[in-house]
């Protein structure tokens, strides 16, 4: 019988991946990963797959995984970048993970040009940067990555461009039949 979409809400991904395994007649889009924000895609094995099929399907698979691993690693990238709290101790500005350096650096630069140290001890609303003075530090993490981005946007869409032929033969393959 077949996991219906409301089943599966609220549940962690591995159980997910489980809950459909069995389930052979249809594709299943999982929920996010909680780093990567990618959704798995179980894709079902035919009952008589031909060699054209499963080859289009671990294509499928392979990309899929390869896509996770670039996601996974891109974003645990960014969220270390972005996971630096500071706490205020008689007007001084510590950090408590000393390994991005570069994001305190910006931030505090940009907090001392904001607001002097004297008026920012002791409010807690002057502790934060808005979204458009953030944006600065953002579009530089981009800046740095760009040619990461740009040979990951080519494979991706070589990666594609294959599936869509393999896809356009395996339908050809199935008319046939």
């Amino acid at each position: 019988m077949p996991v219906a979409r409301w089943q599966l809400q609220g549940l962690d991904h591995k159980t997910v991946v489980q809950a459909v395994q069995r389930q052979e007649d249809r594709d299943y889009v999982g929920p996010p990963h909680p780093v990567s924000k990618l959704r798995p895609v179980l894709y079902c094995t035919a009952k008589q797959e031909t060699p054209l099929q499963a080859a289009h399907r671990t294509s499928l698979l392979e990309t899929q995984s390869w896509n996770q691993n670039y996601w996974l690693q891109h974003n645990t990238a960014f969220e270390k970048v972005g996971k630096i709290f500071f706490l205020i101790i008689e007007g001084a500005i510590f950090s408590y993970d000393f390994y991005f350096q570069e994001k305190q650096a910006f931030i505090t630069k940009k907090l001392s040009e904001k607001y002097s140290i004297a008026s920012r001890h002791g409010n807690e609303d002057q502790l934060t940067l808005t979204s458009e003075e953030m944006a600065e530090f953002y579009k530089q993490f981009l800046d740095q990555n760009f040619d990461q981005h740009m040979q990951y946007n080519r494979e991706w869409y070589k990666r594609n461009f294959k599936h869509i032929i393999m896809a356009a033969k395996v339908w050809i393959e199935s008319k046939r039949r």
